[in-house]
């Protein structure tokens, strides 16, 4: 199969959609400061049916531990100190305002990060051999995003962004089973990302918490609307 501009998000995304699973390794460079992210993701034509985990270790930040899982359109927070350690749980089907937790998971999940960047790409190219990553020969291909209609993408204003560049360079290395293993963008003046996929396939369990770790009272700071 030749990816093409045209094809690119389409084939790829049906392949993460037959593989099912995936899991997933986000590091992020901002100001110096490294975040990284780990989850894993059941991927499926119908969102609603998704499940997902996210685990994130903030001390760099300042703050701690936060562990995030979204099951049937339920989403469960760990917030360390902030939820006493047990999981609050929201419903993803009511009014909740919860978009910065929806954020996140969905940097966990591949479909929905490149169906962002294929709504905003300006350029593709073929640049020929990546190398093997996670154990499979890859293709590297080079796509240019605006980054304006990206963050319209999102539903964030871009006015708010301050030195937004012209165009950004995002590096997508895929199989020739069409699941991309990794992604690669550097932002002038703002920092960089890296998203490495892998053991797409395996079986996983994606668990609900345990009844006597979970509270509907709300941290601090989070209200539901």
């Amino acid at each position: 199969m030749e990816l093409t501009k045209e094809n690119f998000i389409e084939e790829i995304s049906a392949a993460q959609v037959e593989a099912r699973t995936v899991h997933v390794v986000t590091t992020t460079t901002i100001g110096g400061q490294e975040l990284s992210m780990e989850g894993q993701a059941v991927i499926s034509e119908d969102a609603k049916t998704d499940a997902a985990t996210l685990s994130m270790d903030l001390a760099a930040l300042g703050g701690s531990s936060m562990d995030l899982r979204m099951v049937d359109q339920v989403l469960y927070v760990n917030m360390g100190q902030a939820t006493q350690d047990e999981f609050y749980r929201i419903d993803l089907g009511g009014d909740s305002d919860v978009d910065e937790f929806s954020d996140m998971l969905e940097q966990v999940n591949p479909s929905a990060q490149l169906k962002m960047i294929g709504e905003s790409m300006t350029d593709f190219s073929v640049e020929g051999d990546g190398g093997e990553i996670d154990g499979v020969p890859t293709t590297r291909y080079v796509l240019m995003i605006d980054p304006v209609a990206m963050y319209e993408a999102q539903g964030l204003d871009p006015e708010t962004m301050v030195d937004l560049p012209d165009a950004v360079e995002y590096v997508v290395h895929v199989g020739a089973d069409l699941l991309p293993r990794r992604m690669e963008a550097e932002i002038p003046g703002t920092g960089s990302s890296a998203v490495e996929w892998s053991r797409w396939g395996e079986e996983i369990a994606i668990e609900v918490p345990d009844d006597d770790q979970v509270t509907d009272e709300p941290p601090a700071g989070l209200t539901e609307s």
